[in-house]
């Protein structure tokens, strides 16, 4: 009974640190998109909101089942088998800051597509808030 809360815990701080890092990363794509166009806040706004469309978009292709035939083929086999060394490279930078790199169990880990999700709903959440709270592009 005192692995679960661990497990979610874990499970938690890794979607938290990969959320903030996707969404800082975010707004400055967005900022240095918006540079050709003037850098006004209402062309970053625009930038966050087609960044969360096509990120939701990608974590849609990353969350899709495979077909039953690949399930038994050793690609699939290897892509199920790939530890924190060898995932992807933010995820990789990621697992080293402090609060990550005290949790060395990689199979409490979300899915790169969950948490691509849940990232992309901060990033809708900051252009909405940019709107509705700053007033910017009303």
């Amino acid at each position: 009974m005192s692995e679960t809360p661990n497990r979610w815990f874990v499970m938690g701080l890794d979607a938290s640190v990969y959320t903030i890092a996707i969404t800082l990363i975010g707004i400055g794509l967005a900022v240095v998109l918006s540079i050709p166009f003037g850098a006004h806040p209402e062309v970053v706004k625009a930038w966050l909101f087609v960044l969360a469309w096509l990120l939701i978009g990608y974590a849609t292709v990353l969350l899709w089942p495979r077909t039953p035939k690949k399930w038994g083929s050793k690609r699939t086999e290897k892509r199920i088998e790939l530890d924190r060394r060898s995932g992807p490279n933010l995820q990789r930078r990621l697992n080293r800051l402090p609060p990550l790199k005290w949790y060395d169990d990689d199979s409490v880990r979300l899915p790169t597509g969950v948490k691509l999700y849940i990232a992309s709903v901060w990033l809708l959440l900051v252009s909405f808030l940019m709107e509705r709270v700053l007033g910017i592009g009303v």
